[in-house]
């Protein structure tokens, strides 16, 4: 409800959650069922980057694809449902919300799922070609790499993952501090734990342990940190009523 209207009960909190929920669930089920017919196109377009280096891949369980198959469709699933999720999620806050701010909401809608995207194709075309090449030329001249495509596929994805989630850093940045649920002053004097959260970050993500690879993604991480801290800046002067 908004701030002037009464109160709902516990119980109709509680249901409306069932029911955001139960629409979310619903939204991941669907995609999954639809990125199932796209499986073969996703694995190919991960699998890429490691065909280019003359990598092949194998599984030795009369079951080893069929564990990657459904993996790459439940993430493909969560792409396709994500816009309904992040709206479900919307929706059930809004009504604690006045009018201007809901205007903000609305707008992350579209913003979101287009920040995740751009993480995602931030992993797959800057960090996975240095990323594979080191992997798969470090130690060739010993033994010749044949992955398992279950191992292969399950850190791509893990990668790409959290790579789409850090780069909705800024925009979150913003609509937390418009809303008035985080100050940005606060954050900026943490700077130095963020950079030490951008290297543990990079270390977390990155599938090589090698320093180089580690910091393609622990700057880019620190850089949407002090980006998120601007923008929070603004959203913060707009909720006061002093930006121009």
């Amino acid at each position: 409800m908004t701030p002037d209207e009464e109160k709902q009960p516990l119980t109709a909190h509680l249901a409306e959650l069932q029911k955001r929920l139960t629409w979310a669930i619903i939204a991941l089920i669907v995609g999954t069922v639809v990125s199932t017919f796209f499986v073969e196109q996703f694995i190919k377009v991960l699998t890429a980057p490691a065909e280019r280096l003359g990598v092949t891949f194998q599984f030795i369980h009369v079951t080893g694809y069929i564990g990657p198959f459904f993996e790459v469709a439940l993430r493909g699933g969560f792409v396709l449902a994500l816009p309904v999720i992040v709206y479900q999620a919307v929706m059930f806050i809004r009504p604690g919300l006045l009018p201007n701010e809901r205007r903000w909401l609305y707008i992350s809608l579209p913003v979101v799922v287009l920040a995740f995207l751009t993480g995602v194709a931030f992993g797959y075309f800057v960090l996975l070609p240095p990323a594979i090449g080191f992997l798969f030329t470090f130690g060739s001249d010993i033994a010749e790499p044949r992955p398992l495509i279950g191992d292969y596929i399950s850190t791509m994805l893990t990668l790409l993952f959290w790579l789409g989630v850090v780069f909705e850093t800024p925009f979150l940045f913003f609509l937390l501090a418009r809303l008035g649920v985080l100050s940005p002053y606060v954050v900026a004097r943490q700077r130095r734990l963020g950079l030490v959260a951008a290297f543990v970050l990079g270390a977390v993500i990155t599938p090589t342990g090698d320093p180089v690879n580690m910091t393609v993604v622990a700057v880019p991480v620190y850089l949407l940190f002090e980006l998120g801290i601007l923008l929070g800046k603004i959203g913060w002067r707009l909720r006061r009523g002093k930006a121009s």
